[in-house]
């Protein structure tokens, strides 16, 4: 067995003393971040940068409610979410249900980034909004769904309850 000496000086990243990397290795960054929005599949099937950038819309069900979300991906970009939480029954005799619809409104409407609100002939919808953290990764942007859907969970519960009374 023979001992070589190895000429680090042809090894760019310093060869044995010094970890070893291809060009392409040290060219691209650890963790790539793709943005929600940011690529598309092109006519011929493959993946692009997007050629525009408009809103992202998608729909979830949580806690039994259907959800709509769209977030327009820019800096300051807000994801707003929008559901029908139902009709309530109303009659003349729901005093104990006006009672709780009139508290379930007030206590809801001082929750951070959302309110619930009821209309004239008694539709109840839920609105919200948050600016997910950036970099504006599906990840963030779904943490940030949950983040709000979780936020309204006891409300939802009391929606759920004052519609079947």
């Amino acid at each position: 067995m023979t001992n070589s000496k190895v000429d680090s000086s042809a090894c760019p990243s310093g060869g044995p003393t010094g970890p070893s990397r291809t060009s392409a290795e040290s060219s691209y960054p650890k963790e790539l971040k793709i943005e929600l929005g940011a690529v598309e599949i092109g006519d011929d099937g493959h993946i692009q940068v997007a050629r525009e950038i408009g809103p992202t819309h998608f729909i979830f069900t949580a806690c039994g409610v259907t959800f709509q979300a769209e977030f327009q991906r820019r800096p300051g970009g807000l994801l707003r979410l929008e559901a029908d939480l139902g009709k309530l029954r109303r009659n003349g005799e729901s005093a104990p249900v006006d009672a709780l619809v009139h508290r379930l409104l007030r206590t809801a409407g001082q929750l951070p980034g959302g309110r619930i609100t009821l209309s004239e002939d008694s539709e109840m919808r839920l609105y919200a909004e948050a600016e997910p953290p950036a970099p504006y990764t599906p990840a963030n942007v779904i943490a940030t769904t949950a983040a709000l859907v979780i936020g309204f969970k006891p409300y939802l519960g009391l929606v759920a309850t004052a519609r079947d009374l």
